[in-house]
């Protein structure tokens, strides 16, 4: 049978809490009232980024052996999936892939593809076309 604990009496006092000078609304209320105006070059920065991510555009790296055969690149692991497009790594910038085109050396290609709203690559949105 388990015993009780007496509960254990603290020698100090705990002090009362300050109450905050103005509601929490109020204060929210100020701050939204002291938001800026955004100005010109702030709001072409933010609809170029609202753009950016409505953007389903992504490039794969991809090498061709003969006609049948497809390797696609993944970075992560630097290797290549064996007609798996989905292991590869997708770009969100062409210029990102090209670099690291540019160090795998010949017989690489940059390819644009399509991903779906929840950036699932559409294998169907990859084009092989022959060089």
């Amino acid at each position: 049978m388990a015993t009780r604990r007496k509960p254990v009496k603290s020698s100090k006092t705990a002090k009362p809490r300050k109450k905050a000078s103005r509601p929490l609304g109020a204060r929210l209320k100020e701050n939204s009232a002291e938001d800026k105006e955004l100005s010109a070059t702030e709001r072409r920065e933010l609809a170029r980024r609202i753009e950016d991510l409505d953007d389903r555009t992504r490039y794969l790296i991809v090498s061709s052996i003969g006609e049948r055969i497809t390797l696609y690149y993944n970075i992560a692991d630097d290797t290549y999936s064996w007609d798996e497009p989905k292991a590869a790594t997708l770009f969100k910038r062409k210029a990102a892939a090209q670099k690291i085109l540019a160090m795998l050396g010949k017989g690489v290609r940059v390819i644009e593809c399509s991903v779906d709203k929840r950036g699932q690559l559409l294998k169907k949105s990859i084009q092989l076309e022959s060089k």
